[in-house]
């Protein structure tokens, strides 16, 4: 819905009813605004002298300065690409926007490219890289879209990271859950069992307790983030114990209410045989019970996520971000993995396909590059920022601002 400032089509047709209607900027965005409201304004300013003395979409050119000459009754629509300056003048000649000026609602996408250019968020980024330095490699990072500057915080093979209350929880595949503080000092750690193959991670709304994705157990671990202290551990099914291996790939879950939704690549247990049934797996937290599946039919899924009320899931082989009913909110051609939205932007971790033989053979291209994507899934408007010092994302978190 268009605010007071950004004027409908029937809102600026109104208008056109009762005052005179300038074009500031001659452009081809006039004839197309012309057809939208049926109406013939009454004349066209333009910043080029070039322009001005002469006939534009039949109606003459004058400059920016007779505005002021009689202003009375004028209603001014920008019809530029170059509408935020355009805005500063008329700011400028005491035009209030909304009241006295509109843009055409055709640069409304303009508009929306704007803002995603000019977005400016600190994202944090795991990635699960063994090798790792000082600069590059597995571990923690933040991404700032502003300048597209990537900065190391934490060296580690990190994956799941999460918020708790101030702080965040981290997977490190090699020491554990770090509990990391605001200004990303380690002030904690909990110890997990071994060969567990830690994955995903949350907490619960008080952030008393810590959810653990254990793969190479099959399970979710249970522990007390104040003492470290296992609480519980929630077998997915009996293989394991039969067995010891990786049978289900449990990778990443969200707390919702009293429920647990943990992505996982095979129901049945055989993904290590290429059967991808996998899905979303609900568990009842009180009485630590499988509910069953919430969602079936995805491929090697991950960062199951609960965002505006909506439970979402990255179908990650064939690079989709899907809701629990299958409505796809957006594609891409490379492994998602890691989701986060601020509100407006969804922001997508990506990874470079490591098995691209897998890949469904309709994919248009096959992405090799890690990142970030930041997208709006109304205009479809994405903006990709490639990240050279890490080859695999697994999380990714806007930070607190």
């Amino acid at each position: 819905m268009a605010s007071s400032k950004w004027k409908t089509w029937d809102e600026i047709t109104t208008i056109s009813q009762s005052k005179r209607i300038v074009f500031w900027g001659a452009s081809h965005w006039i004839e197309r605004t012309l057809e939208k409201i049926g109406e013939v304004g009454d004349h066209v300013v333009d910043n080029n002298p070039n322009n001005q003395g002469i006939r534009f979409a039949g109606m003459p050119v004058k400059a920016p300065r007779t505005l002021s000459d009689d202003r009375s009754g004028l209603f001014v629509v920008i019809t530029t690409a170059n509408y935020s300056s355009v805005i500063d003048e008329l700011h400028e000649m005491e035009f209030a926007m909304g009241d006295d000026f509109c843009c055409t609602p055709l640069l409304m996408d303009q508009r929306a490219s704007d803002a995603l250019r000019s977005l400016d968020q600190q994202v944090l980024i795991t990635s699960p890289q063994h090798f790792s330095d000082e600069a590059t490699g597995g571990g923690l990072y933040a991404l700032s879209t502003a300048d597209r500057q990537v900065r190391k915080l934490i060296t580690g093979k990190c994956r799941g990271l999460a918020r708790a209350g101030n702080n965040y929880v981290l997977v490190d595949m090699l020491r554990g859950v770090r509990i990391i503080d605001e200004k990303f000092k380690e002030t904690g750690l909990i110890e997990l069992p071994a060969n567990c193959e830690p994955h995903g991670v949350a907490c619960d709304a008080n952030a008393q307790t810590v959810f653990v994705a254990q793969p190479g157990r099959d399970s979710v671990g249970v522990y007390e983030l104040a003492s470290g202290k296992k609480i519980d551990e929630i077998f997915v099914s009996d293989k394991w114990q039969n067995n010891k291996k990786d049978n289900h790939h449990v990778n990443d879950l969200c707390v919702v209410d009293n429920s647990l939704y943990v992505s996982l690549f095979s129901f049945t247990g055989n993904w290590m045989d290429e059967v991808y049934d996998g899905g979303v797996l609900e568990i009842s937290i009180p009485r630590s019970e499988l509910v069953g599946p919430a969602m079936s039919n995805l491929w090697c899924p991950h960062s199951v996520s609960r965002i505006d009320g909506k439970l979402l899931v990255l179908d990650s082989m064939r690079g989709q971000l899907v809701t629990m009913n299958w409505k796809r909110l957006g594609q891409f051609n490379t492994f998602l993995r890691g989701l986060d939205h601020d509100g407006q932007y969804f922001y997508v971790g990506m990874s470079g396909f490591r098995h691209a033989d897998k890949v469904d053979d309709e994919a248009k291209s096959i992405g090799i590059d890690a990142g970030l994507v930041v997208f709006e899934p109304d205009t479809r408007l994405t903006r990709t920022f490639v990240v050279d010092e890490f080859e695999s994302v697994h999380s990714v978190l806007v930070a607190k601002q």
